[in-house]
């Protein structure tokens, strides 16, 4: 395999923009845990073990608060989601409740115009009868 002076240019370029890149994401919380596990384990550690001590706790504090919104977010978001689909459940039966009501007073008004016009026949013919026997004629 052939290097060249461009290619080990270019390796070197990569490589040091990757180490740019990724310290403050890898290689910085790593160096502070070691540095707040020392200081952890050697009370008289210096002030730097102190302060990793404590950029450690307020990364992980300000990680758990982001963790903790992301999920009240979520939980509030479902029980939106929840809150609408109830609502339309019950708008659907409030409305199927409401077409079922109105075939039902439909049907009980005929039942009832029914049972009066049998009813009003029924007197009429009664009081022929009645008419008919009291005054021993018909009407």
């Amino acid at each position: 395999m052939y290097l060249s002076t461009v290619g080990i240019l270019v390796i070197a370029v990569i490589f040091f923009g990757l180490l740019f890149l990724l310290t403050p994401w890898l290689y910085r919380p790593y160096l502070d845990l070691l540095e707040a596990r020392e200081a952890l384990e050697d009370p008289s550690a210096s002030a730097a073990g102190s302060e990793a001590v404590d950029r450690l706790s307020q990364r992980l504090s300000s990680q758990w608060s982001e963790a903790r919104a992301e999920v009240l977010n979520e939980a509030s978001k479902q029980r939106l989601e929840t809150r609408a689909a109830a609502q339309l459940a019950i708008d659907d039966a409030k409305s199927a409740l409401a077409a079922g009501a109105v075939t039902e007073e439909a049907q009980l008004q005929a039942t009832v115009d029914a049972a009066s016009a049998a009813l009003s026949a029924d007197v009429d013919s009664l009081a022929g009868e009645l008419v008919t026997k009291a005054l021993g004629r018909s009407v």
